[in-house]
């Protein structure tokens, strides 16, 4: 009974011990298309224009993201990335010439679960924080306003992997941040950010 007592109480040591020597280090590059689809907001009411006015909206922009992170064992890691989601845009024609940006880039952390399906595919889960700065402003004939705003959002992705390598990695992967932005400042949407990643282990 006794050596199992210390049996238990020294598993979880042997637990950490046995991670600690299968971490291994990474970092990667991924570029893909971020979507915003509620910033700028695409009602002439919201901008205060009449109901007739002309506008057309853009939601969809190139973004990339810069990662490095931390492979504990086979199917667990450790990721802090920067990002830049590009800008959701709306042009305004009628009656007045303005545009509109909501520009979003942060900083982002997740714990990542991986599942492999053969000796090279497998799928990815993760789950986390972005740290982001949301940045609206309208451009028009009398100069430009705009504004900044900081906060936290969670960050949530699914994503498809394929191993080249011992060393290199690809990935096609799906984020979304939900509803980044302040409700009483900038406005508030979630984002969507589809990207292809390359990965190099160390």
């Amino acid at each position: 009974m006794r050596n199992a007592f210390h049996a238990a109480l020294f598993a979880p040591i042997f637990v950490l011990s046995a991670g600690a020597a299968q971490a291994q280090g990474y970092i990667g590059l991924g570029l893909g298309q971020s979507k915003i689809p509620d910033q700028p907001p695409s009602s002439c009411a919201e901008f205060g224009l009449p109901s007739n006015c002309t506008l057309s909206k853009k939601d969809t922009d190139s973004a990339f993201r810069i990662f490095g992170g931390v492979r504990i064992g086979p199917n667990f890691a450790l990721e802090l990335g920067v990002v830049d989601l590009g800008k959701g845009q709306v042009n305004i024609t009628s009656p007045v010439a303005a545009t509109a940006d909501f520009k979003v880039s942060g900083f982002d952390i997740s714990g990542i679960g991986f599942m492999p399906f053969g000796s090279n595919f497998g799928g990815m889960a993760r789950a986390g924080l972005l740290s982001w700065t949301a940045k609206p402003s309208v451009t028009g004939a009398g100069g430009t306003v705009s504004g900044s705003d900081n906060g936290v959002s969670l960050a949530l992705g699914l994503g498809l992997t394929y191993e080249f390598s011992r060393q290199f990695g690809g990935r096609l992967e799906w984020q979304r941040f939900v509803k980044v932005g302040n409700s009483d400042s900038t406005g508030t949407t979630d984002i969507d950010f589809f990207s292809l990643n390359g990965v190099f282990r160390f």
